[in-house]
This record gives structure tokens, C-alpha cells and sequence, in this order.
């Protein structure tokens, strides 16, 4: 029902005292023109406004000048409190000094509030009264529109919260850093707080919060954007602002984890438990989404991408992931939506559109186009204002993303139409719910939406001539530079990088595509390019498809990446255009006719002719129509069976300072000084928002777009008239910079601050310093801050007669088509003996190569060859070594030549380039090898663990053998690559040994940082058909487990992938050191307790269907081998009581994962001889949950089972009391703690860099709930043999386990075990998460405690799944039994339980019989009784009526003994 609010105000009470009701918001003034002014209320939810009024008064004369008259209710918005918004025209409220507004309603004054100054109503319902200023206010030259100002605070009436200055208006919603209610709005998730949103629709993960939209500052977080648009700079400065901004902190959601997230960005705000649709404006339940089997429900709602997957990054990856594309699980643009209408929209570009959607008629739709409802239509636009600026292709996997003024074609990461988006934008302004959506997406993903935060910066980066009917031919512009127009195209502008002719496992038809770089300094617009070949192929693209500066682009024969293996493309072009699988013509012709780039590919001839594989220019420079210049890529695997880089590429540009003239002659210093700097890189460089600086006070920053070409100099000057300068040209003149003629620094720097190039010199010191000439940098490969690698020029001169070369020099190159050296020397391979470069001097004696991107000719030995890898290692003669043990000798050889590779032991000469390949200094050579005869090297010894980094550094590329034998530590990815980790020991998690942050853990990280070097096979290529390791090759018969043995191994030490590689040149000696056992080999007593991670076991429907579930095995035919090994493992454990970690939480009905896995086990073990531990169903909200199976033989149940459903449990506790044979009891209490993953954590639960990883706060506050509801649930309190076992994600000496301990519970595994103990490895490191503690009474009657290490040590190649295995692998790798059932050991624990005391049992053996009579006989003669101990009549003394009464206790008839 309504309610209406009583008068509780006196008139005559000044200063007021001010109801539930009241003034929340208040916006009057702003720069220029004032617009979107408003007063929001606040009160109770359920308050009917009905007869309520706002009254403006003037405080000029104190009269009164307008009344808005209140209606409807204040809506429930958070803790039982909402707001209501009332808006006012341009200029409706006065702006002050002073002015104010009284909140009446109806019968007395509620709230006289003033801005500006205090002031006396005169006449009207505030007639007499006095107002109340509220001590903050508004200015037309400092306040921006869309701000307003606002209460902050936590509470429910007026006074618990205070004024702040103007911020983003939060209209109709809760205000910026205010909370309603008392702050705490209850359990849920995780946290038990707000912030976990688990279970709130069908298969939906939880998911926690990682901002607080309460404490957001937007002046704080747009501050970059706000100084660029203060500073006058350009658009594409402000965009690139944003970009950066919007980019930062930016949780990429998997796609699993957006049902959850639309449940609270789109919740119905009339109805908490829906959500509201974006096209048909209806409210469905959230449980409802169109998740598994609830998809085929055409009327449930889906996952809609407003801007379209497949028109830029299309994945198909698991949706429990993070995907491939950031774009794809972006939540500002995607919305709950019905799930025929997202079907009915596609991926139709936005436009006016034809005919209404039948389904949802205020919605339009057309052949090519969809126009939303007319209330949506601006959030629309704002949507796609984001996408287009949060995604500029820089740093992310997702392309960069355009709005184009056109209708687009999927594959194409473009949509449009601009001006009809910018239309929407202005007809629908932001309004509450979009603010609110805003805000509650900030929380969830990290970033916010700016054009709903600033909607006036949408004119400052988007414009576009008015729409046109034609489909948006006219042509538009985004500010922000994306983009392009068909104009003047430059020469070599686009350049043909990848290839791919014949695709594997996919039809030529639909799996052929090439790749292009555009290495220009514009966007090109491929509208009326021609793509032909030599003969018949030909097609002429007829629309807007624009690159951006810099940017990869594929082009492909069908854009369905589920078609076309995973290729997301710019433009398909279909029959018209064939790559030939032998040889074949692709050249690119622009609209004027001129042919840009052509490539001639000659079936294997020169150039690669792979299968599976693209072809790859792998030198940019020169002429690309060079076969030499082509390589196969075999490594980068875009689907299972094809590699390539389709759409990405390591192509960038780099800036190198390479003249200086900071004292001319012929001219004045403030006329003619100069620098020049060379783009060394293979794209343009765009220096818009570059600042020009030294260490002083000179600085300019750069607010244009400058263009440094790529391969080409470029001049910088203080004056740029040739007239003036002495006679050069220049790219751009600066302003508030000087070179200074003595010494100075010219320093360039990014838009993010970080330096690109720094020279100091030092008035001659080190540096030239000549007058009339400039300095020179010798080559661009050097070190231009060392003064040797400088000459003052005294041979070229120009105009005016100084000397110098601005514009020019010796190391500018070209590229798509031109000569390689651009006039410096060209490097040739020459003769045998001839002088070459020493390895040691490429490789230097630090990390990377101070000779990158320089040709040389090497001479060495071959120590080994690898066609696995694609080239070869050189080392030199002992001969060639140079004496500084801090530079290698070895180095590898990247060989793309045809022909085989160069033999072992042989001596060759190459010519190539020096590369830095993400860590691994190699030469890349395309010309064949010179045969220099035959040679031999030693092999260096090898000791772990390194001293240092530098040490392992100084062996990269030679050829090493192990000095002592080495340990296997880490076999997981011995399936995936071949490869295995190999330590000098077993290496061991710190915290599992010591305490977090404490010296020796500190230590211990530093030494297996050192300690580690990975054993390969020697080829680049997934999951190999053949496993090497270990000898005889691996099967689920022949493992090679963790804590085996390498006794000898040689091979050439490599650095690829993060770590130093040892590709062995002949087969290794392996020592099965750690040798399984079948059964574990633990001390038993009268009881058994087992604990075991079952990982994700999952029954489908329990019926044989169901598949694939949340987690676990993705079919019947997986479930079935993870069954078997899940049983074979129990039934070999033989525990009387087991606890369960990572089992199905589907109940306890005849269907549920649990009964059937007691129904297995006694298809093995004999009927009965395993039962479940039952509820009354699910327990709790997570996929997974924990469970107890026992044996009734051995033991019974006592009492109920008792759960913790406490919030701070994701996965509650379950604990059961149990009966053993001879009456003792045990308490087993199973546990699964939040795991160590970071999604979501923020504040106490992020990593805090001790070693706990993520969420220790939250496993520390588990542990101390769970002691505390151990010690206070009333059947558990009395407990005093209680065992706490199960996964708790926390390693032996962090703190949850500690808090255990402090809490009287006893670490069984280390009492038993000690230090070394373990059942998980975690990047090689071991430790135990599988927990074993008791209480003081039960440990006394511990017999053992072990952990069966039938997991953790093996690979996880071994285990049930199938994917990525051969056929013959899925049999081989395979078997029925315990081992690599799990990631986890299972934990078995055994007691010696002692019996309860039997009163009268004098001899101790549990019975009352002759025995015992005798026995107090002979103590009563011997006068050594106790009343305390044998008084059994209770009589108060011990004599034969004592004995009489045991007889009357005897256990067996007639006290037979």
C-alpha cells in the first residue's frame, strides 16, 4: 500500500528539523548555456508525493517564483530508500547569491534549503521562514554540465549526510559515495556481504565486485582526458585519453560470468528478481536466461552483442574462460535481450529501418539494418561511442574497432551508421537507469562508460553530416581519428605480410585468406581497390573497409570465423578471388590503377609452400617479392589445425635521435637549430601528444598528428621557413624548446610519460661539439648516448653552407618493393675464413642484443639442428671464445633457407639479422649456409642452481651437460609440448615451509627462481604424437612422475617461451626414481579417514545424458574413464570414512553424483559396503559442493548431519558425527575453502605479494568461522574427537591454516610427515592444500597420517579427458586405475580410537564378567580400594556388596568370562 508522509514539522522551527523526506540533489548552474537542471528528492520507498510540491523562492526579495507539484512513489533503490527526479528547462532555477527551494507537502514546510546565502520567505507556504544554506554551490565558470551537487553519506534521514561539491549528476538514483539504509545490505556471494552474486540465475557463476561506485571521483577518474580538453588538445589526443583511461583496470569477465553480471547491471528496478530487456522493454525473471537447456526456449532472454561479435571479435572459446576478445564479454555493450528478438536484430548494422519487428513492434527492422525502440536509442549510440574508443587495437587482442558512416559487412570490425547513432544521442539524453547501469557495470568490470558520464564529449570525437536515406553514402568522421577517406593513397602504403593458400582440415573455400600492414601515415580506405591475381581471379571492393595507421588487416574468402577456422576478417570476398594451393599472383591495386604490392609465390620454388600453415614475411624491409624473405609459420596455432598470425604482427615503430645542430654558423641559433630522428620501426609514428623536452624548463608538447614515415628521417626545428633556417626542411616546427650549444638533453616522450629516446651530451666531453656543424650519430644500432658513438659531420654540407644531412643518413630503409640499406653498406656473406662477427659480440653480456635489427655474418659450428624448431645452434671454436665468461658463445640460428638443414659438427657461414625474440637472442637467416667444413665444440657444464640470471644469460646458445643429476619437478605440460621441468631438488611452495614474507620464504622463492630449466623435445609443435620422455616414450604404463631422476642430458641451452630450454641431442638418462605405488602405505588402527578432491566429478543427468555440465567431463564416454579411476582410487584407499572435495552438488536423490558413486563402489566393493552421508538436498548455491561417504560396516551415524551455510562459505562445511565399532566416536567435519584464483579480488582478498595469492583474508575469515561455529553449534560443541579435513587452499604456514592451529587443532600431515610433505604442485613447486588437523584428544590416538601421491606427481596428460589426445593417445595415455585421478592426493588418516570406559570393567577388556569380580575381591582383601573408583552400590564403602553389584552389571550371562 501507498503511504503518506505525516506533518512532523513545526513552522516555527528555525533552524528546521528535517524528516525521512528530503532535498537529495540539486543542480542550477553551469558553464555556458545552463541545461539539465533538476531537484531530486529522496525518503522512504512506498511514499506517496501525491498532493507534495517543490517551491522555488527568490532570494533577491525572498517571493516566491514557480511550483512543481510531486506524484507517484519513491521507488525501492537500495535499503528500503529511492529517489524521484524532477527536471526544469534551460535557466528554470535561479543562480543564487541567494536562492532556494522549499520541499512541502501539502501542509506544512518539510525542508527550506538556499545556495549561495540565507534569505527570509516573503509570502507563500514558507512565509516568515528563514532558510538553510547548504554550504556548497555552483559557478558558470568552473561547473561543467552534467554535474550537480549532492548528499553523500551512509543513512536513512536527512541529517546522516553532508553537501558536496558539483560532481556527475546521479539523477534518479542513488548519489555518488551515498548509501541508503545502514550500510550493510545483506548476505549473498562469498563475501556474505553485497558483493557476490552467486546462484541469482541458472548456471551462473559467482561473481564479486572489484570497484565501489559509492566512492568513485570523476574528476579523479577522468583527470588525462579533462587536462587534454582544458589544454585545447586534438581529438585524437582526448580519444587517446579516454582509450587508456576506459582501458585501465578493466576486468575481463569470462563469458559464463556476464549472465551474472546482467542480473545486477539490468536489474528491473520495479522488481528485484528480473531484469529489463533492452529491445522490447519487459521485465523477465533472472532465472530465466537462455543458459544450457533453457536456450531452446525461444521467449527466455539471451546475452545480446549490441555492437555485433562477428563483426570483429568473434570466439568460440570455452565460456568459463576469459575469451580470445576482450570486446566479446564487454558488458557495456551487452544486454539481456529476448532470445527470438537478438536472433531477429543479427548483426544488422543501426539505421532507420523499414518495417516494425513483428515480436516487438516498437522496434524497426530491415534487410540491412535494425533501429531499437525510441527509448533506447541513445543508450544505444553511447554503446557504440564506447566500443569505438575503449578498442583502438593497441595492447588488445580485440581489433580496432570504427564506426563508419556506412553499412558494413560482417568480418569487418566496423559498424554503422555513424550519423544516425549521433542522431539517437542527441533525441535521447542519459537518464537515471543509464547512469545506474553505468555505475553497477563499474563495480562488476572495473571501467565506466564516459559519454554517459560526459555526454557532452560525444561532439568533441564524433561527427558526421546529416543522414541521408541512402544508406549512409555521404561519408562521416570520427574525430578520434579512425576514420579514413579514398584520397591520395601513398606509395607502398599497404604491404602483403601473411598468406594463407592451403588451410588444413578446413576447404580451401572457406580457410584461404591474406593478411596486409598498412605502413603508410593515413588510414586507407580500400573502397575501389582491386584484388587480382595475373590471370582471371579479380574483385573491386565497393565499400568503406578502413585500416588504421599501423594496423594488420585480413581479407578472406567467408567471414563465418565458425567456417573459416577462427579468421576474424575485414572484408570476404567469396568465388571471386582463389589463393592457389602451388603458385599463384596476389597484387593490390589502388583506385588510380597503381599497383601497391604484389607478391608471386613459386610452389615451394623460393618460397614456402606449407600445408596448415600461412606463409609469413618475416623481413619487411626491401622487396617482399622475395621468396628468401618468406617463412612457414608452424608455431601459432589460430585453431587446432592451422597456424598463423591472422589480423596481429609484431610490426611497430621506433624513434632514434640521430643529428643534433644546436650551433650553426651560417644562421642564428634561434633560426636554424635542428634535431633529427629516424623511425628505425616498420610502421608510421604518430607523435599527436609526444612532448619535446630536456631536464630544465624547455618542453613542447606536440597537439597534431606528426607523422614520422617508417624507415625514414625526419627534422625537428625552432623554425621551418627554409628562407630563415640555412636552408633545410622540416617535418615540424616546435616552440619552447632550445638546444642549448654547450650541453643539453633532448628528450622524447610519450603521451604516457615513458621515454622513447634520451640524449645528454656534455659541451665536448664526450660528445662532439662543433660550431657550424652538426653531430652525427654514427649508426642508428648504436647507443646514442654515448659520445664515441658520435662524429661532428665535416663532409656534406647544405644549403646555406653549414654542415650536415637533416632529412638523410645512412640507415634509412624502405620496404613493399624498394632496396633494403637505403645507401649504407650492404652486408654480404663472402668466403670461408673470411672476417665475421664474433657470437659473443652479438651476444654481448647483458639481456638482449646491443646488435638487434643489424646484419652479420657468422662463422661457427653447428652444436645441433632441430627442423622441430626450424633452425640450428652456432658455437664457437675454443679458437673464436673471447675471455669474458659474461657473454655466450652459442647462439641460434632462425633458418628459413630451402633445403635441409646444416648437419651437427659442421662449420658454416651465414648472413642474417640479429633479433631479440622475446628473450632469446637468434639470427634470422633466409640465404642459404656456406659449407665451411667440419669442426667440434665442448660441452659446458651445467650446474643448478644459476648464481644469478646472468649466468643462465651467459650460456644461452651453447651447447651444456648436466655436472649433477637433476630432478624432475614439474611434468605438467609433458603431454601439451614434450616438455618436462628440471631442478637440482625437489622444490617446495615457500609458505608451504615457512611464513609468509619471512626471511627463509623470501630465500626460498629466490633459490627455485634460479633452480629450474626445462628438458624439451626439440619441436615447436602441440600436444606431439609421440612423447619422448621417458625412455621408451610415456603411456598411462611408462609415467614420468615428479621426483624422477635425469642422470645425463646434452643439449644446447635455449630461451624461448619464459624459460631456458635444453633440446637434449640424444636421448637422455632417466631414472624412475619415485616409483608409484598401488596401494598407499599407511600404518592402520581400528579406524580409516580418507579426504579427496575428486575434480569436478559430474554425472550429467545421472541417466546417462546431461553432458556436457558446468564442469568435469564434457561426455558420456569421459565420464565413464573418470568414473573408473574415481573408484579404483576409493576402493584402493579402503577408508571407513571419506570426505569428498569437487563432487556435483545435484542433491541426494537416486540421480545425484554421490549415491551413484556409492552405487559403483559396491559394484566393486559388495552391496552395502559404501553409503552416502544425505541432505535434504543441494547444499548451498556453488556447481560443486563436499560430501561424506563411510562404510556401515565399520561404522554408524550420530545425530543429524550439520552444515554451515554462514555466507562467508561459498562451499558450506558439512560435519558428521560417527560411531566406531567398540562405541568411540569421531567427529569428521569436510571442507573446501575459496580458492587461491583472483577473479574478482580486490582490497584485503588481492594478491598481497606474501605468497597467499588472492583471497587469504577470505580463507582467514573461513577458518576462524568455522572453529567458532565448531565450539557453538549445540551438536558438535561437546565433540571432543573432531577432525578437520578437505582442500583449504592454503598452504601449510599460511595463515588459515595457522588460525586453525591457534584455534587447539593439530596439523596431523606435518606431525606425521614433517616439512617435506605434499599433495599438489603448482608451477613445479610442492605443497600441501589437502589439510588433515584434529583436535588434542583424537591426535593422541592417531596412529598415521600420509598423503598418496598418486596425483600430484603424475602428468596431467594421464588423465580421463580426451581432448587434444590422437586416437591412439586416447588409448595409451589411458588406463582404469588411481593414478592422475585428480590434481590433488588424497589425505588418509588412521586412528587407534580407545573405547569409551565400561563402569564396572575392572580388567580394562570392555565387558563386565567373573574376571572383574574377582579382581575387586582380591583388591578388597589386599585393602587397596577406592570408594571414587569401586564403590559400585554407591553405598559410601567398598566391601562384598560391591562385587555383588558388578555381578548384577555383567555383560554376559552368568558373568561367563
Amino acid at each position: 500500500m501507498s503511504i503518506k508522509y505525516p506533518a512532523l514539522l513545526a513552522l516555527v522551527c528555525a533552524p528546521m528539523v528535517y524528516a525521512d523526506v528530503f532535498i537529495n540533489e540539486i543542480h542550477y548552474d553551469n558553464i555556458s548555456t545552463d541545461t539539465g537542471e533538476a531537484i531530486e528528492v529522496a525518503g522512504p520507498a512506498g511514499t506517496d508525493l501525491s498532493g507534495w510540491s517543490l517551491v522555488k523562492y527568490n532570494g533577491n526579495n525572498g517571493t516566491a517564483y514557480g511550483t512543481t507539484s510531486l506524484s507517484g512513489t519513491i521507488p525501492d533503490q537500495q535499503g528500503g530508500m529511492g529517489t524521484i527526479i524532477v527536471n526544469y528547462p534551460s535557466n528554470g532555477l535561479q543562480n543564487g547569491a541567494p536562492d532556494g527551494v522549499v520541499l512541502f507537502d501539502g501542509t506544512q514546510v518539510v525542508q527550506f534549503l538556499s545556495y549561495e546565502g540565507t534569505f527570509t520567505a516573503v509570502g507563500g507556504v514558507a512565509d516568515g521562514l528563514s532558510s538553510t544554506d547548504i554550504g556548497v554551490s555552483e559557478s558558470n565558470s568552473t561547473t561543467e554540465a552534467g554535474h550537480s551537487l549532492q548528499l553523500s553519506g551512509t543513512g536513512s534521514v536527512y541529517a546522516d549526510f553532508v553537501w558536496n561539491n558539483p560532481a556527475t549528476n546521479t539523477y534518479g538514483a542513488v548519489n555518488n559515495n551515498q548509501t541508503f539504509g545502514d550500510g550493510e545490505e545483506g548476505g549473498g556471494g562469498e563475501d556474505g556481504g553485497d558483493t557476490g552474486l552467486e546462484g541469482v540465475c541458472f548456471n551462473c557463476p559467482d561473481l564479486d565486485k572489484v570497484a565501489d561506485a559509492n566512492t568513485f571521483n570523476d574528476s579523479e577518474y577522468y583527470a588525462s582526458a579533462i587536462q587534454a580538453i582544458g589544454a585545447g588538445s586534438s581529438a585524437a589526443v582526448i580519444k587517446g585519453e579516454l582509450t587508456s583511461i576506459i582501458s585501465t583496470d578493466h576486468r575481463v569477465l569470462t563469458y559464463n560470468q556476464v549472465w551474472t553480471a546482467l542480473t545486477e547491471t539490468d536489474e528491473d528496478p520495479t522488481n528485484s528478481d528480473n531484469v529489463t530487456l533492452l529491445y522490447m522493454g519487459t521485465s523477465l525473471p533472472k532465472l530465466s536466461n537462455g543458459s544450457g537447456e533453457q536456450s531452446q526456449n525461444p521467449d527466455n532472454w539471451n546475452r545480446e552483442h549490441v555492437w555485433p561479435n562477428s563483426k570483429g571479435f568473434s570466439d568460440d572459446g570455452p565460456r568459463d574462460q576469459a575469451p580470445s576478445f576482450e570486446a566479446f564479454t564487454d558488458i557495456h555493450h551487452l544486454r539481456p535481450t529476448d532470445i527470438s528478438v537478438n536472433g531477429s536484430r543479427g548483426n544488422l548494422d543501426f539505421d532507420n529501418s523499414d518495417a516494425p519487428l513483428a515480436e516487438a513492434p516498437s522496434n524497426r527492422v530491415d534487410g540491412d539494418s535494425f533501429e531499437p525502440r525510441d527509448q533506447v536509442k541513445g543508450d544505444v549510440a553511447r554503446m557504440m561511442f564506447y566500443m569505438d574508443t575503449r578498442y583502438e587495437g593497441l595492447g588488445d587482442n580485440t581489433p580496432d574497432l570504427m564506426l563508419v558512416d556506412s553499412l558494413t559487412t560482417s568480418g569487418q570490425p566496423q559498424l554503422g551508421r555513424l550519423c544516425r547513432l549521433l542522431e539517437w544521442h542527441a533525441a535521447d539524453p542519459v537518464d537515471a537507469i543509464e547512469q545506474e547501469r553505468n555505475a553497477s557495470i563499474y563495480e562488476y568490470q572495473g571501467n565506466r562508460n564516459p559519454f554517459i558520464d560526459h555526454p557532452e564529449w560525444v561532439s568533441m570525437l564524433f561527427t558526421a553530416d546529416a543522414c541521408s536515406d541512402e544508406g549512409g553514402e555521404d561519408g562521416g568522421e570520427d574525430e578520434g581519428g579512425d576514420n579514413g577517406n579514398t584520397g591520395t593513397v601513398e606509395a607502398n602504403a599497404l604491404l602483403i605480410t601473411e598468406i594463407m593458400q592451403n588451410p588444413r582440415t578446413v576447404s580451401d573455400t572457406n580457410g584461404e585468406w591474406f593478411e596486409v600492414l598498412n605502413t603508410s601515415t593515413q588510414v586507407v580506405n580500400l573502397n575501389g581497390w582491386t584484388i587480382r591475381d595475373n590471370d582471371s581471379d579479380s574483385f573491386t571492393i565497393e565499400q568503406d573497409v578502413l585500416i588504421g595507421v599501423g594496423e594488420y588487416a585480413v581479407l578472406g574468402k567467408n567471414g563465418d570465423t565458425a567456417a573459416n577456422g577462427g579468421v576474424v576478417q575485414v572484408y570476404s570476398y567469396g568465388s571471386q578471388m582463389a589463393l592457389a594451393n602451388g603458385s599463384d599472383e596476389l597484387v593490390l591495386v589502388d583506385p588510380d590503377g597503381n599497383i601497391v604490392d604484389e607478391i608471386t609465390y613459386d610452389n615451394g620454388a623460393t618460397f614456402p609452400d606449407p600445408n596448415g600453415a600461412s606463409m609469413t614475411l618475416i623481413d619487411l624491409y626491401g622487396d617482399n617479392n622475395i621468396g628468401s624473405k618468406w617463412a612457414a609459420d608452424t608455431t601459432n596455432f589460430y585453431n587446432p589445425d592451422n597456424s598463423g598470425t591472422p589480423g596481429t604482427g609484431d610490426a611497430s615503430f621506433n624513434l632514434v635521435i640521430t643529428e643534433i645542430m644546436q650551433n650553426p654558423r651560417a644562421v642564428s641559433d634561434s633560426n636554424g637549430e635542428y634535431f633529427e630522428v629516424l623511425n628505425t620501426g616498420v610502421i608510421a609514428a604518430n607523435m599527436n601528444g609526444w612532448t619535446i623536452r630536456d631536464d630544465g624548463s624547455d618542453s613542447h608538447t606536440i597537439t597534431e598528428d606528426v607523422y614520422v614515415p617508417a624507415g625514414t628521417y625526419a627534422v625537428f626545428t625552432n623554425n621551418s621557413d627554409t628562407a630563415s633556417n640555412g636552408g633545410f626542411e622540416a617535418l615540424y616546427e616546435y616552440s619552447g624548446m632550445f638546444i642549448g650549444n654547450g650541453s643539453d638533453e633532448i628528450i622524447l616522450q610519450r603521451p604516457d610519460t615513458s621515454i622513447e629516446d634520451i640524449v645528454e651530451y656534455d659541451n665536448g666531453n664526450t660528445f662532439p661539439d662543433p660550431n657550424g656543424a652538426s653531430m652525427t650519430l654514427i649508426s642508428a644500432a648504436l647507443d646514442n648516448n654515448v659520445g664515441a658513438n658520435w662524429f661532428a659531420e665535416n663532409v656534406e654540407t647544405y644549403g646555406d653552407g653549414d654542415f650536415g644531412t637533416p632529412g638523410s643518413g645512412p640507415d634509412g630503409r624502405t620496404f613493399g618493393g624498394g632496396g633494403d640499406n637505403g645507401g649504407g653498406e650492404v652486408v654480404v656473406l663472402g668466403q670461408c675464413t673470411d672476417p665475421a662477427t664474433l657470437i659473443s659480440a652479438v651476444q654481448g653480456s647483458g639481456d638482449a642484443s646491443l646488435m638487434e635489427s643489424q646484419d652479420v655474418v657468422v662463422e661457427a659450428v653447428v652444436s645441433a639442428s632441430y627442423p622441430g624448431l626450424g633452425g640450428f645452434f652456432l658455437q664457437e671454436e675454443a679458437a673464436d671464445m673471447d675471455a669474458d665468461a659474461a657473454t655466450s658463445e652459442g647462439l641460434f640460428v632462425n633458418y628459413s633457407a630451402n633445403g635441409e638443414l646444416p648437419a651437427a659438427n659442421s662449420v658454416v657461414r651465414v648472413l642474417g639479422s640479429v633479433r631479440e625474440n622475446f628473450g632469446r637472442t637468434q639470427l634470422d637467416v633466409a640465404d642459404t649456409a656456406l659449407d665451411c667444413g667440419v669442426g667440434s665444440v665442448d660441452a659446458t657444464a651445467l650446474t643448478l642452481p644459476f648464481n644469478n640470471a646472468a649466468q643462465a644469460e651467459s650460456l644461452e646458445g651453447m651447447l651444456v651437460f648436466n655436472q649433477n643429476t637433476l630432478t624432475v619437478t614439474d611434468n605438467y605440460n609433458l603431454g601439451s609440448f614434450g616438455e618436462v621441468t628440471l631442478s637440482s631438488e625437489r622444490l617446495y611452495i615457500p609458505t608451504n615451509k615457512y611464513a609468509p614474507l619471512s626471511a627463509e620464504a623470501i630465500a626460498l622463492a629466490a633459490s627455485n627462481a634460479l633452480n629450474r630449466v626445462v628438458m624439451d623435445d626439440g619441436q615447436s609443435s602441440r600436444n606431439p604424437e609421440v612423447v619422448p620422455y621417458p625412455t621408451g616414450g610415456l603411456s598411462a604404463s611408462n609415467t614420468l612422475r615428479s621426483g624422477d631422476l635425469v642422470t645425463s642430458v646434452t643439449a644446447p641451452l635455449d630461451y624461448s617461451f619464459g624459460s631456458y630450454r635444453l633440446h637434449p641431442i640424444q636421448a637422455p638418462t632417466i631414472v624412475a626414481a619415485n616409483e608409484r605405488e598401488a596401494t598407499p602405505a599407511l600404518n592402520r588402527g581400528n579406524l580409516t579417514v580418507a579426504s579427496l578432491n575428486v575434480l569436478n566429478l559430474f554425472n550429467g543427468d545421472g541417466q546417462g545424458g546431461g553432458f556436457p555440465t558446468p564442469r568435469g567431463a564434457t561426455d558420456a564416454v569421459e565420464y565413464e574413464r573418470q568414473i573408473a579411476k574415481t573408484v579404483t582410487a576409493i576402493a584402493a584407499m579402503d577408508a571407513d570414512i571419506i570426505g569428498l572435495m569437487e563432487i556435483e552438488n545435484d542433491g541426494f536423490d537416486a540421480q545425484s553424483m554421490i549415491v551413484e558413486l556409492a552405487n559403483r563402489l559396491n559394484a566393486v566393493a559388495g552391496d552395502g559396503t559404501y553409503a552416502n552421508v544425505a541432505y535434504t538436498g543441494p547444499i548451498g548455491t556453488d556447481a560443486i559442493a563436499v560430501g561424506l561417504l563411510y562404510k556401515p560396516a565399520s561404522v554408524s551415524l550420530v545425530g543429524d548431519i550439520q552444515l554451515n551455510f554462514d555466507g562467508i562459505f561459498n562451499r558450506p562445511p558439512v560435519a558428521q558425527t560417527f560411531a566406531a565399532q567398540n562405541g568411540a566416536e569421531l567427529t569428521v567435519v569436510v571442507n573446501h575453502f575459496k580458492s587461491k584464483g583472483c577473479g574478482g579480488a580486490s582490497g584485503d582478498n588481492a594478491d598481497q605479494g606474501d605468497g597467499q595469492a588472492c583471497y587469504n583474508a577470505r580463507r582467514v575469515e573461513q577458518s576462524q568461522a568455522l572453529t567458532a561455529w565448531l565450539a557453538s553449534n549445540e551438536q558438535l560443541s561437546d565433540k571432543e574427537n573432531m577432525l578437520i579435513i578437505g582442500d583449504l587452499n592454503a598452504y601449510a604456514e599460511e595463515d588459515p591454516i595457522t588460525t586453525l592451529e591457534s584455534a587447539g587443532f593439530v596439523n596431523l600431515i606435518e606431525t606425521f610427515q614433517g616439512a617435506d610433505a605434499y599433495s599438489y604442485t603448482f608451477g613445479g613447486e610442492l605443497g600441501y592444500l589437502d589439510h588433515a588437523l584434529a583436535s588434542a584428544s583424537l591426535t593422541e590416538q592417531t596412529v598415521d597420517a600420509i598423503e598418496w601421491h598418486i596425483n600430484a606427481d603424475e602428468p596431467r596428460v594421464l588423465d580421463y579427458n580426451v581432448e587434444g589426445k590422437s586416437p591412439a593417445q586416447v588409448s595409451d595415455f589411458y588406463a582404469p586405475d588411481a593414478f592422475r585421478v585428480s590434481d590433488h592426493d588424497p589425505v588418509l588418516i588412521s586412528f587407534e580410537l580407545v573405547a569409551p570406559a565400561v563402569f564396572g570393567d575392572m580388567d580394562g577388556d570392555q565387558d563386565v564378567d567373573y574376571a572383574d569380580m574377582r579382581a575387586l575381591i582380591n583388591l578388597i582383601r589386599a585393602r587397596n580400594t577406592s570408594v571414587d573408583l569401586h564403590d559400585f552400590n554407591a553405598d559410601g564403602v567398598v566391601n562384598t556388596r560391591d562385587v555383588s553389584a558388578i555381578r548384577r552389571m555383567c555383560t554376559r550371562a552368568r558373568c561367563a568370562m
